[in-house]
């Protein structure tokens, strides 16, 4: 591995972004390395990684022109014998489907011939110290043999590396997971609604409200499921990490909304503004819950909806969520951080996932 050049391909528009020290597992700074907006460099490259974001559409579908322009400009300055590592998080087949057609057209070399490709998922989450890649397991997964050996020695210099087999990939798995996906926040939203239907029609909580019209009086009673209050403890994509790209909360308080209910978010790691901006309202931690209207009066939620397992999470009790939420209380566990058993005794219906 000696006298090998990798080049990184990212995704930056200011090259002082990426001017930052690097050093090695022993701790010691390292000098081999040059940052350049001069994509010609990549002829110098044994190893070319494409690390570029991969966002998806509003329509669900992976938006992957990042990666297309990305594998254009390598694929222009590629030599004979390098190996294109894709390391940006796609489905199954993208490497091969997309990645290598777009190298040979504008290099016009043949891969697996002239060059190689290869896979192997960041697996690290954005200001998360605790994962970093001198933390993680790399997986690595070369076309052949030839490549995924080479690579677990380039990766094996900085982490502990996985040499991942070769076992396939079926599309209609593929898309069957992606529309579990896609559906999840929906779902959650109707455990919520479904908890609070159910607790209320067991309570026979029903208001009446009656209405004055001309001499007449009208009495009529109304559900209250469309006042009730829904609080979203954390609202990040992953957990402890201030990242809100591709958060499904969004659609989830879409979705709450639609049935009328009053919905409130929740995260320590967030603004005030970047709370706001999931279209909920804050909490005023002075009173341990919000404020109603312009009265100083405490306001009790009536579901908590627990979407990311935060650190601080683990340290919450029952009675402490208990005490937030009104008498007939419903709670949303999506990632089972409490027993069912000790949760059901608490509050007057538990759901996850």
């Amino acid at each position: 591995m000696k006298n090998k050049t990798v080049c990184i391909n990212l995704f930056c528009k200011q090259k002082s972004l990426l001017k930052t020290t690097i050093k090695n597992r022993q701790g010691k700074y390292e000098e081999n390395i040059e940052f350049t907006t001069d994509p010609s460099m990549i002829k110098q490259a044994d190893f070319i990684l494409i690390c570029v974001p991969t966002p998806v559409t509003k329509s669900k579908e992976p938006d992957l022109r990042y990666i297309k322009s990305a594998a254009e400009i390598v694929g222009r300055y590629l030599k004979r014998g390098a190996i294109v590592v894709l390391e940006s998080t796609v489905y199954p087949g993208v490497t091969e489907e997309v990645v290598a057609p777009i190298l040979e057209k504008e290099s016009r070399l043949k891969c697996g011939v002239d060059f190689k490709i290869s896979y192997s998922p960041e697996r690290i989450n954005p200001g998360d110290d605790a994962h970093a890649l001198d933390k993680i397991t790399k997986i690595v997964a070369g076309m052949d043999e030839e490549a995924t050996e080479d690579l677990a020695e380039l990766y094996g210099l900085i982490t502990t590396v996985y040499k991942a087999k070769e076992s396939g990939y079926h599309p209609q798995v593929i898309l069957a997971g992606r529309a579990i996906n896609d559906y999840m926040p929906r779902h959650i939203a109707e455990m919520a609604i479904k908890g609070l239907n159910e607790t209320f029609l067991q309570a026979k909580t029903f208001t009446k409200y009656m209405c004055f019209f001309g001499k007449a009086f009208f009495s009529k009673e109304r559900f209250v499921i469309k006042s009730s209050k829904v609080l979203i403890m954390a609202l990040t994509y992953k957990e402890n990490v201030p990242d809100t790209r591709e958060s499904p909360v969004k659609e989830m308080v879409e979705e709450l909304k639609e049935f009328g209910v009053e919905v409130y978010g929740d995260d320590s790691l967030l603004s005030k503004e970047g709370i706001e901006s999931f279209d909920v309202k804050t909490l005023d931690f002075s009173f341990s819950t919000c404020f109603l209207f312009s009265k100083k009066k405490k306001c009790k939620v009536d579901c908590i909806i627990m979407e990311v397992v935060y650190d601080a999470f683990k340290e919450i009790t029952l009675d402490a969520l208990k005490g937030m939420m009104n008498d007939k209380s419903v709670l949303i566990d999506v990632r089972s951080i409490f027993t069912g058993e000790a949760a059901e005794k608490t509050v007057s219906s538990y759901r996850s996932l």
